[in-house]
């Protein structure tokens, strides 16, 4: 999936890349989601990315 190599891509404010990224679907306003959640291993706070998926 793009979406995560982008999002792995992106480092913490700490300057630190590495986390343990959780993909979570979700629908919101009609819209699904792909929310990546984690925490950073080098600070410990918490990161997330929402993805809007494209319905066929």
């Amino acid at each position: 999936m793009s979406a995560l190599s982008d999002v792995a891509q992106q480092a913490c404010v700490c300057g630190e890349f590495r986390c343990s990224w959780r993909n979570v679907l979700d629908e919101e306003g009609g819209r699904l989601l792909a929310r990546f959640v984690g925490a950073c291993q080098g600070c410990d706070v918490r990161r997330a990315h929402t993805f809007t998926l494209a319905r066929s």
